[in-house]
């Protein structure tokens, strides 16, 4: 069988990969989502409410707090690998939801992503303590956001060549005020983000099960609790002193990632002379 150190070098590469998919998915798909329905709330009203893409991310927001709650109980029965699968299908929806946009389908699906984000985020940690020992976390996890992080440069190109190719969301008497996605121009995007998506899926499909000697996770093994264990044991963290002190920090972060991930995008893409501004810069 392979060796414990190749068998890690392979893990990560697969991982990393995975995660760059995935996040080239599901960052862009963020960054442009307020502008893109409100594009889509031009063209037909009675398909989307105004500002979905704000509300849609509050639904993601709230539906994530409670799925985080309960996803180490999720884990009792879900393997690491087939919770990333489960919550990168999810994301694929989420993209591929675009290609028919409508009040029901947006919002039922936000609801679905703010459990992908849980079973992803906390997946994402629990498999790599399986193939790694605590010698090689810290590395086997700085290479694969490394690897993660390419996703940004990537998500920025391809944004940059779909644009380039649409000439209807430049004629349209709105461009000149916000960025205005066409119908076209959506379907386009959304499909090769669907597309990274579906890639991320297969990789987080073929990534082994084995753990490797002395992995973190045999060293500190899931311990399985009932329902009304782990409800006793989230209660009791939750007012944890320690714990509460990290409220203000939490809070912060809070707001900073919704406006990084939220508003500040779309400012750019809503108001010409703040885009004019950060091309010059």
């Amino acid at each position: 069988s392979m060796r414990d150190d190749t068998y890690q070098h392979v893990c990560t590469v697969v991982m990393g990969f995975a995660s760059l998919f995935r996040f080239t998915g599901y960052d862009m798909a963020t960054f442009i989502v307020e502008s893109v329905l409100h594009s889509a709330h031009l063209r037909d009203p009675t398909s989307i409410v105004n500002h979905a893409g704000f509300l849609g991310q509050a639904v993601k927001e709230i539906s994530m707090c409670m799925a985080t709650l309960a996803a180490h109980i999720i884990f009792n029965y879900v393997k690491p690998k087939w919770a990333l699968v489960t919550g990168t299908f999810i994301l694929c929806l989420f993209t591929a939801s675009f290609l028919k946009i409508n009040n029901v389908l947006y919002f039922s699906v936000n609801v679905l992503m703010g459990i992908a984000f849980s079973l992803t985020f906390t997946g994402v940690s629990t498999y790599q303590m399986q193939f790694s020992t605590r010698e090689t976390l810290a590395r086997n996890s700085a290479r694969v956001s490394a690897i993660g992080g390419v996703s940004l440069c990537v998500g920025a190109t391809l944004y940059m060549l779909i644009s380039s190719a649409d000439n209807e969301s430049e004629n349209h008497e709105k461009a000149d005020e916000y960025r205005y996605y066409s119908e076209g121009e959506t379907r386009f995007m959304y499909g090769s983000l669907t597309a990274a998506l579906f890639i991320s899926l297969i990789l987080h499909c073929f990534l082994p099960n084995r753990e490797v000697q002395n992995s973190v996770r045999s060293n500190s093994p899931h311990e399985k609790l009932t329902l009304r264990e782990q409800a006793g044991v989230i209660r009791s963290t939750l007012f944890h002193s320690s714990m509460v002190k990290l409220i203000p920090v939490f809070v912060n972060q809070g707001i900073f990632m919704t406006f990084c991930l939220n508003i500040y995008p779309t400012s750019l893409q809503y108001s010409s002379i703040l885009s004019n501004v950060f091309v010059q810069f």
